[in-house]
């Protein structure tokens, strides 16, 4: 993504207050009535976008990110974006919700390709990218007790302009703000990872996936949970608790002021990463939340490695992008292999035909939640 000296300038276009809904905002099948705030609440609210604005074109989107407190298990959220006149060019609801590792919070993270919806009511054809001008994204948290209905929402404004890149090149210049797991420990020694990878704000984002890939290359080992005894522990996090929990504050201060968001994943990451060890899932994950960390947009994919007999075993690997375009990599079958005359970076930055040859999809996006 592209680099920003100062965040706050990317923040100050984007206005976001908390309201309650009053009574007479409610529609799209909610019930008109008086509105409590109850124990649902969205504690942070980002969109990724660039400096000029979001240009809805092919391979080009709006991703949208927030927090959710959800104490109630028959949460759902809504989510419209309204034109100035306040009439509603998308619309969505979300009755099915997961909730991160054994807690009640929900990482919201939705990707918008600019295009009017089927329950628009701005006289827009569905299908259609929406016109320039400003929007406004809001997000509804709501239940019902009985026939009492509570609701919070969050909204932010966002500029739509064919000023704007268009297509990768659109993603590539927005502001992807920093996701960290919400954990503290996994948390902690993620920044630990990443300043012992030598990596520096002022860097590009393909030198930082760089230089995290190679230090996972060399820091890590393929091993199974049975076999860790013969691991020490290389971080006590208990003998730093101190700081573990001075750090989760300012994570929690940085989540508050709009400049992360937690995604609630990756919590049993927290003994491989004091060990240093793990299989694909756990080396997917921990490459993913590290990039995440220092605002590459990255994911984990899941499928089949391929062998060269032709014989395959389950597998993930990680997507990173950098510059707008997709790559793909596979840290596990690196650490197995370095040094075995295969060299490094090896199934590092590969484009999908490339990541083929070796690997086959299930899923291209696959979540941790309760792992």
């Amino acid at each position: 993504m592209k680099k920003t000296d100062n965040n706050w300038f990317i923040m100050a276009i984007l206005t976001i207050a908390l309201f309650i809904f009053p009574s007479h905002a409610f529609a799209s099948g909610l019930q008109s009535t008086t509105v409590k705030k109850g124990s649902t609440d969205i504690s942070g609210m980002v969109v990724s976008i660039g400096e000029k604005g979001f240009n809805p074109s092919e391979d080009n989107y709006l991703r949208i990110k927030a927090n959710v407190s959800m104490k109630n298990k028959k949460t759902q959220l809504r989510l419209r974006i309204l034109n100035t006149k306040g009439e509603c060019v998308f619309y969505e609801n979300f009755s099915s919700l997961k909730v991160g590792s054994g807690n009640e919070d929900h990482f919201f993270d939705y990707r918008w390709d600019g295009k009017a919806d089927k329950e628009n009511d701005a006289g827009l054809t569905a299908g259609e990218y929406v016109p320039n001008g400003k929007y406004r994204i809001e997000l509804l948290a709501y239940y019902y007790v009985g026939k009492q209905l509570y609701g919070t929402r969050k909204y932010l404004s966002i500029r739509v302009s064919d000023n704007a890149a268009t297509g990768e090149a659109g993603v590539g210049e927005a502001f992807t703000v920093p996701v960290f797991t919400g954990f503290a420990g996994v948390d902690y020694l993620a920044q630990i990872f990443i300043k012992e990878a030598g990596v520096e704000d002022a860097m590009s984002d393909d030198e930082k996936v760089q230089r995290i890939y190679h230090w996972m290359t060399m820091n890590f080992k393929h091993v199974h949970s049975g076999s860790r005894y013969k691991y020490p522990l290389l971080h006590d996090l208990d003998a730093v608790k101190t700081q573990v929990d001075y750090y989760k504050k300012k994570c929690d201060k940085y989540v508050e002021d709009g400049v992360r968001i937690y995604s609630y994943e990756c919590a049993r990451c927290e003994d491989r990463m004091t060990h240093h060890y793990g299989v694909c899932t756990d080396h997917a994950a921990i490459f993913k939340l590290l990039l995440n960390h220092v605002g590459v947009e990255a994911g984990i994919c899941r499928g089949y490695y391929i062998y060269r007999n032709g014989s395959r075993t389950g597998h993930y690997w990680n997507y990173a992008i950098v510059d707008g375009v997709k790559y793909y990599y596979d840290v596990d079958v690196e650490i197995q292999n370095y040094g075995k005359g295969q060299g490094d970076y090896y199934w590092y930055k590969d484009t999908r035909a490339e990541t083929l040859k070796r690997h086959s999809f299930i899923q291209e996006e696959w979540y941790l939640y309760n792992r």
